[in-house]
This record gives structure tokens, sequence and C-alpha cells, in this order.
């Protein structure tokens, strides 16, 4: 019988590792290696299959206690995706392997479904310099910047009649979908843009020309920001919902300015 890996080295656990120790260091691992976050990484997959397996060992009593005691586990029971029913491990019955590779739908499977909720837009980060005797007094200064607005052509909706659009058949309005290949590993299961609605999750019969169906458009814009009395260096100032727009019907994000102040020189 041969040795098998270090299954705690794999996992980066101790010997005395709990249940909860365990199952929480392959939950960071299987987000760290996972191949969606390491596209240019050849040996993720690599690394996805043994921490897999260490946790199929890891993860079951008696296997884990025949490690413990052996230093190895049979053949038949080295695998994470070759374990039976009621063992404790990993069914293949129950999970395909593309499961292992399918983005966010890997973990809301593994741990637990999640709620498509709206999200809130990206911020965007500036920064301002002024003088010191500026951020004693309070200054004004003008900034610009790109920024998000709704398409006048299609108020944002993305259609040219200017109609809400009907949702994408092809993704569900998910504005991706899924495709599996084959590799040496199994199925793998890849999450990309739907090509049908260019990621915008709806079915756009006429799509406005001016924003090719996004229904917004980058313009650059300026505002005079007030720069209040006594700025320390450093400080940063928000201005609200001056952000990227939101998802799914979430809150813009929020302008950032980081205010820099240069030192009082003395002579």
């Amino acid at each position: 019988m041969g040795k098998n890996p270090d299954y705690y080295a794999v996992l980066g656990v101790s010997k005395s590792a709990k249940e909860a120790e365990i199952k929480s260091a392959y939950r960071k691992l299987v987000k760290k290696y996972h191949p969606d976050a390491n596209p240019d990484d050849p040996d993720a997959e690599t690394k996805i299959k043994e921490v897999n397996e260490a946790f199929a060992v890891l993860s079951d009593p008696q296997r884990k206690a025949d490690y413990d005691n052996q230093g190895s586990v049979s053949p038949d029971q080295g695998q994470a995706w070759q374990s039976g029913p009621g063992s404790g491990g990993f069914d293949p019955g129950n999970i395909n392997f593309a499961d292992y590779m399918s983005g966010s739908e890997f973990f809301d499977n593994i741990f637990g479904s999640r709620k498509r909720a709206p999200n809130q837009g990206r911020d965007i980060t500036l920064k301002v310099q002024i003088s010191y005797d500026e951020s004693i007094a309070g200054a004004k200064k003008e900034v610009s910047f790109s920024y998000s607005q709704d398409c006048s052509a299609c108020n944002g909706t993305g259609s040219l009649s200017g109609a809400t659009a009907d949702i994408c058949q092809n993704c569900g309005g998910k504005g991706k979908e899924r495709v599996v290949t084959s590799s040496g590993f199994g199925k793998i299961s890849q999450i990309r843009q739907c090509p049908v609605c260019q990621g915008t999750g709806k079915d756009l019969k006429d799509v406005c020309p001016k924003c090719s169906g996004i229904g917004f458009m980058k313009i650059n814009k300026r505002i005079t920001v007030n720069i209040p009395k006594n700025t320390e260096n450093g400080r940063t100032l928000t201005f609200k919902d001056l952000g990227e727009p939101g998802e799914k019907g979430g809150p813009r994000g929020n302008l950032l300015v980081k205010v820099a102040v240069r030192p009082k020189y003395t002579f």
C-alpha cells in the first residue's frame, strides 16, 4: 500500500484539528485555487483535486482514523469522488466533478444557497492635492471623473423602443452561461458572459445602437468639492451616489475623494 500525501499539510491544519477547522480550511483553499479565480495558473485544477482528496479523507471519521494510524488509505478510499453513499464523504452519484469548477454556483451548492440580492455599485476613488494653508482655511476644488449615466436614447432600458426588454432565454436573465468541457480530470464547467444578450440578461430584439444594449453610457463629469477647514492629510471625503450604477436595481456606489496636503515649508 503506497503512502498518501500529507493531507494535513495540504489543508494547512494540524493533526489535532477538529471538524469545523478542517471544513473552514477546505472552504478557503477551494476559493483560493478555484480555476475561475486563477485563469493564468495551469496548476489550479491539480491543486483543487489535491484539496478535495484531502478533505474527503479528513472529513470522514473512519478514513481519518485509518490515515492517522497507517499514514495511508486504501485506493478505493483515497479519491474524493469514489466514496459510497452513507460514508460521510462525496457520493459520485450525487455530485459531479463539474460542480467543483462552476464558479459561484459551486459555492451555492456546497455551502448553502444565496439569494441574488441587489448589489451596490463600485465606488470611484479620486485624489486631490491642496496646500497646507488651504487645509487650514478650507478650499474648493474642481475634480473630473468618468461617470456612468442612463443612456438618453433608450432611457436606460437598452432597448431602442424604450420599453423594458424581456429576459434572455439563453441565460435566464443572469447575463452568464455555463459551458462544460472535458479534460483529464473529468468534466469541467466554466462560467462566461452570455453571447446572446452580451451579459445584459435581456432579450434585446431592438438593441439600442447608442449604448449597445448596456443601458448606460460613460460621460466626463466635473464637480466642485468643498474641502472643510482643518482637513488633515489622507482624509477621505465621501459623496454618495456618484459612483458606478448598482446591479439588479441596487444603489449607486460613492465618489471617494482622498485629500493630500502638501507640507508647509519654512525657511
